[in-house]
């Protein structure tokens, strides 16, 4: 597979969404990384990603991943992306 809809990556974020509500944080991880493997092989810029890699975070920081957590946020700080994205980041 050569390109993934952005639609498979959008469910996969959803699908990382609920698991880091019900507190499973290694399928959190899981489906944050999925998302944000399947935005690439749709060449969705990095700033569409922000919410995967937030959820990545997030899942890496309640599975004690502290340092791989401020790698994954430092990455969020350094993408560019467009004025009214930045503020809100």
């Amino acid at each position: 597979m050569t390109e993934a809809p952005l639609w498979h990556a959008d469910a996969a974020d959803i699908a990382a969404r609920a698991a880091l509500i019900d507190g499973d944080l290694h399928r959190a991880l899981h489906q944050a990384r999925q998302a944000c493997a399947l935005a690439d092989l749709a060449g969705a810029p990095g700033c569409y990603t922000l919410t995967y890699r937030t959820n990545e975070a997030y899942a890496l920081m309640g599975l004690g991943a502290w340092g791989e957590a401020i790698t994954a946020l430092t990455g969020i700080g350094a993408e560019p992306m467009p004025p009214h994205l930045r503020e809100r980041v």
